[in-house]
């Protein structure tokens, strides 16, 4: 789950969903083109605070969809490792 806050829903919504793209890429070595075919079939929105003029919006990924990507386990040059994770 990533977050998003920003001063409209849009903004929000846009944070919530870079922070994504950006975790997938990095966690399970994707593409641009592979980490948003992901979001596009399986990411989830819920908005999570909508307090004066700030909004929240939460971008969720169903655990099931992640179990078939592999993990990056690898160090590749302006990337951190990233450990799997136990199952």
């Amino acid at each position: 789950m990533t977050l998003g806050q920003g001063g409209s829903s849009d903004d929000a919504l846009r944070i919530a969903t870079s922070g994504m793209l950006q975790w997938l890429r990095q966690a399970y070595g994707l593409t641009l083109s592979e980490a948003t075919q992901v979001l596009g079939v399986a990411v989830q929105y819920q908005v999570a605070n909508l307090a004066g003029r700030s909004v929240g919006v939460a971008a969720k990924l169903d655990k099931a969809v992640l179990q078939g990507l592999p993990l990056q386990t690898t160090v590749e040059p302006g990337r951190a490792a990233v450990k799997p994770a136990a199952r």
